[in-house]
């Protein structure tokens, strides 16, 4: 979709590095599968204005230090996914129907992992932070009808 970016690789004698930037980027995702007890369709977008990452290592793996980072700016997203089945987890009857639905809207998301290497072993610190606000909606309908002697309905919403 809509993008413009840049990327980039430097290597030198003591060590690499890596850097990514894209603004306006655009993604979106479709997806489908059925089995043997019913079908689920997933389907997302999102809109980032700004996403960047760099990698670096100095040295090697025998002994050497190594980050990274991702940050985006601007990141609007919305989700939805449908399913409906005929037989539960367990094997069992159970006709069913849902849906979920989220939209997020985040102003800034970053992470950053380092570490260091030593004979071969790493060890890495990872961190995380984001600020923005979501909403997610499921919505979902079960259908059943007990069998018994006699007779009876069942019909149970949730």
């Amino acid at each position: 979709m809509l993008h413009f970016g840049k990327d980039g690789n430097v290597e030198t004698d003591w060590g690499s590095y890596t850097y990514y930037a894209d603004f306006m980027k655009a993604e979106e995702h479709m997806s489908a599968k059925l089995t043997p007890g019913g079908a689920e369709a997933e389907i997302g977008m999102s809109l980032t204005a700004l996403t960047a990452s760099a990698a670096g290592q100095l040295g090697s793996d025998m002994l050497g230090a190594h980050g990274s980072t991702d940050v985006s700016l601007g990141k609007a997203e919305l989700k939805g996914k449908a399913g409906v089945g005929i037989w539960d987890e367990d094997g069992s009857f159970n006709p069913n129907a849902k849906a979920k639905l989220s939209a997020e809207a985040i102003v800034a998301e970053a992470s950053a992992t380092g570490g260091v290497g030593l004979l071969g072993t790493k060890v890495d610190v990872t961190g995380s932070v984001n600020f923005g606000v979501g909403a997610h909606m499921d919505i979902g309908v079960l259908l059943t009808a007990p069998l018994s002697m006699g007779q009876g309905f069942n019909l149970r919403l949730r």
